[in-house]
């Protein structure tokens, strides 16, 4: 669930006008006032430089610089410095409660302060600050204290459930429309993240209707997460491409984002590679201090969909990003641990998909382009047995290992639903199985439709396990109830199916499997390391060669029984046809020499149908929208923490 940006906003109707006090610093001081009141953040910031120059104890000169890092440059450690600086030289001389003529003030500190503190994920200081506030307020106007619901954010982030449902209680009873929002929204996010899926799913319906179609894209962006959480992929579809209609440029939310990831799960490759190239557009349009809120969420989706197209380093590379450059959570209900177990196993997954893809090249390449892959493979394995490590690690230490056996859930693990299968393997087939039974026996109101998905990961204990058929028996059961709309989910089941019926020796209904997968997700079976049994045809001649290639990939098997993969053609002209088990053609390629048909042959079989530029391309990163990576990554070393 996202926070919208409302804190600010309600503190900021409150503001009085700053009066005019022995705090302005002079003609300096009311330059900075006229930048601050134009949002000119450029000159705000050169007219604090000028003022803490001269007076290193300037109240107004922390406060403005403060101000301008925040909202300039988003570097949240120096701009609390800063607040907290204005607030302590403010509070010396003037007290807590400052009369009148200071109090515009106090007040812009406090609420710039809070702001920051959230972002910061540092909910008791964000929580002290709103306090100060309110005391504040009361000894001046003798009335109620203006923030009430706001708490409840920042005391579900520190597990105070209860309090928080009581300052929600309290809006909902006595306060307005502004404060009846920001209520609601909270206490969906609540009951998602104390495990009552469609409890949630009720109140921001509750929501979408009293705020009517122009309640903006945050809260239409939480009702998609509510539907896809009880598997309304549908409605969730529908909430999104609606949330792209309403841009908040201080709003968490990017819905594109959302899109990005719902279409790459249900396999829609080309409307996935659209939404991710819409995210960053949208992404750069938004406040620059927000990027740190979800560039590392940003990655994940470019990497998860980078995997299925095929592009191997690249998706190694954008989840390597996000595995070194986490997101604060602060506008997000979820917890950091919860993102970084999932970013390192998103990167486990790329780099090993990224030794799988170089072994293919390697079939199909000579001299020293041969050594420099066989090179470049030496630390991969290691790197992805670190990243697995580190991963099993953060859930232990964080009580996530039960949880994160559930799909899109409460206290779950935040990575695709494809990926959790990876968990046997990472914890080990007992520890799944015994979080499997305490899950069923838990009191969850969604257990109905997590049930599939526990099938899954109870088949891949038993495949792990030496009991292959239960396992196939465990996934037909799931694939009867898994959505269709969960494409990758059930193609890695199939895969995995298809693996064991072969093993088994029944490979019929091994090939009708791989021909579905193919037809789908095709690089699922590079994804799981899989060798495709082939029946090689027409390899004589110069063919022959074809046939010793890809006979030395790690995605080919040679079996009198597989999939008919027909080679033809001769010097200049050579193709491969693949067909399925009923005669359909699977993929096909063509090559002027061996290595190209080799290389094509690859290409086609484990790649969807989607064809992209090297424009397209290069926008699945945000480079062509922000510049180049590397000149990104400069930049953000001297902005970000």
């Amino acid at each position: 669930m996202k926070l919208r940006l409302l804190l600010l906003a309600a503190l900021l109707l409150l503001a009085p006008a700053m009066a005019q006090s022995e705090l302005d610093e002079g003609s300096v001081g009311m330059e900075a006032r006229a930048a601050l009141e134009s949002d000119n953040l450029i000159k705000l910031r050169e007219k604090a430089r000028e003022i803490l120059i001269q007076h290193p104890d300037s109240v107004a000169g922390h406060f403005f610089m403060g101000y301008s890092l925040h909202r300039s440059e988003g570097d949240l450690p120096r701009s609390r410095y800063h607040l907290v600086k204005a607030r302590q030289l403010f509070e010396r001389r003037y007290g807590k409660l400052p009369g009148p003529q200071a109090f515009g003030w106090l007040e812009r500190i406090l609420s710039e302060l809070a702001g920051v503190s959230g972002e910061m994920d540092l909910y008791a200081e964000q929580i002290e600050v709103m306090e100060a506030y309110n005391a504040m307020y009361r000894s001046l106007m003798n009335g109620d204290p203006p923030i009430v619901v706001e708490f409840a954010w920042p005391l579900m982030k520190l597990g105070r459930e209860e309090e928080a449902r009581q300052k929600i209680k309290q809006s909902l009873e006595n306060g307005g429309m502004f404060s009846r929002s920001v209520a609601l929204n909270t206490l969906g996010a609540i009951e998602m993240e104390t495990g009552s899926s469609r409890k949630s799913y009720e109140v921001f319906k509750m929501l979408l209707k009293e705020v009517g179609p122009f309640g903006g894209c945050t809260f239409l962006r939480n009702g998609g997460e509510a539907a896809c959480m009880v598997g309304d992929f549908a409605q969730a579809e529908r909430y999104y491409l609606q949330a792209t209609e309403f841009f908040e440029p201080e709003g968490y939310s990017n819905p594109w984002w959302d899109l990005a990831n719902l279409y790459t799960a249900e396999a829609r490759f080309p409307e996935a590679v659209q939404a991710v190239q819409n995210m960053y557009l949208w992404s750069s349009r938004m406040e620059s201090f927000l990027a740190q809120q979800d560039y590392a969420e940003q990655q994940q989706a470019t990497a998860e969909l980078l995997l299925q197209l095929g592009y191997s380093e690249q998706a190694m590379l954008s989840a390597g990003r996000a595995v070194r450059r986490p997101d604060r959570q602060g506008g997000n209900s979820n917890q950091r641990d919860q993102w970084e177990a999932g970013n390192l196993i998103l990167y486990r997954a790329t780099l090993l998909n990224r030794d799988q893809s170089i072994r293919e090249e390697m079939s199909w390449s000579h001299g020293r382009r041969w050594w420099d892959l066989y090179l470049s493979r030496q630390s991969l394995g290691y790197l992805a047995w670190s990243a697995g490590r580190r991963a099993v690690a953060v859930a232990a230490a964080n009580d996530r290992v039960v949880k994160s056996l559930r799909v899109f859930s409460a206290g779950t693990i935040m990575m695709a639903d494809w990926h959790r299968p990876d968990l046997v393997e990472l914890y080990g087939p007992g520890v799944v199985a015994a979080g499997l039974d305490e899950l069923r026996q838990g009191r969850f109101d969604d257990l109905d439709h997590q049930e599939p998905y526990l099938k899954v990961l109870e088949a891949e204990v038993n495949a792990l396990t030496g009991n292959p058929a239960r396992a196939l028996e465990l996934i037909d059961l799931a694939l009867q109830k898994l959505p269709e709309a969960e494409s990758l989910v059930r193609s890695r089941a199939m895969a995995r199916a298809a693996q064991m019926e072969e093993a088994r020796g029944d490979m019929p209904r091994a090939l009708s499997r791989y021909q579905q997968v193919l037809e789908t997700a095709p690089a699922m079976l590079r994804l799981l390391r899989l060798r495709l049994p082939v029946r090689i045809e027409g390899a004589t001649g110069l063919l022959a060669r074809v046939r010793r290639q890809l006979l030395s990939s790690p995605r080919f098997r040679e079996d009198e029984d597989g999939l008919r993969l027909s080679l033809s053609g001769g010097e200049g002209a050579l193709s491969a046809r693949l067909l399925g088990p009923d005669g359909s053609v699977v993929s096909q390629a063509e090559g002027k020499t061996v290595d190209e048909l080799v290389e094509a042959i690859h290409r086609q079989t484990f790649s969807p149908r989607v064809n992209l530029s090297q424009a397209d391309l290069n926008s699945l990163d945000g480079s062509n929208i922000t510049g180049t990576v590397q000149s990104t990554n400069v930049q953000q070393l001297f902005k970000q923490p």
